[in-house]
């Protein structure tokens, strides 16, 4: 359960996309079920972190965490799909 807002905490695993890197995988925990995203849908992530861990085995990682996820508009795609990004 997440200690700001008592929702249960959910995994949803999120592809990082980059025109210019490979695509990475990540493993984001978020508060609330996120219903009604489909696979492949653009997401956006409100307040999203990342915070290195070290186990005691000596394992290591980032526990990525976000305080929402919400699909992407049409119009906010549509901005970031276009070659100048709006600019001029």
């Amino acid at each position: 359960m997440d200690k700001q807002t008592g929702l249960p905490l959910f995994r949803v695993q999120i592809a990082l996309l980059h025109p210019d890197e490979p695509a990475g995988l990540v493993t984001v925990t978020v508060p609330g079920r996120p219903d009604g995203i489909a696979p492949a849908t653009p997401v956006q992530l409100a307040r999203f972190t990342g915070r290195p861990w070290i186990g005691d085995s000596g394992n290591w990682g980032i526990a990525f965490r976000a305080d929402s996820l919400a699909p992407v508009d049409a119009e906010t795609r549509r901005r970031h799909a276009s070659p100048s990004n709006g600019t001029a």
